[in-house]
């Protein structure tokens, strides 16, 4: 896990593929790597709208700027 987390601390923001057998899907080490990159303030990209209602406040999708959703 520590490889992962070393990663988002290095980069910009993070892209979630939050897609599982055509459904919406974020597991728990996924969840933990977004707590992480939100602790350090990076931007996080999703590839489908979240649902959850804690996770969906943060969400930017490649057609919405940044600015939009007060991130």
């Amino acid at each position: 896990m520590q490889r992962y987390f070393d990663k988002i601390r290095d980069c910009d923001e993070i892209y979630v593929f939050n897609v599982k057998n055509d459904y919406e899907h974020i597991g728990i080490g996924t969840s933990l790597e977004i707590g992480y990159a939100l602790a350090l303030g990076k931007t996080i990209r999703f590839h489908k709208i979240p649902t959850d209602a804690n996770i969906k406040s943060y969400f930017i999708s490649d057609n919405t700027k940044k600015e939009e959703v007060g991130v």
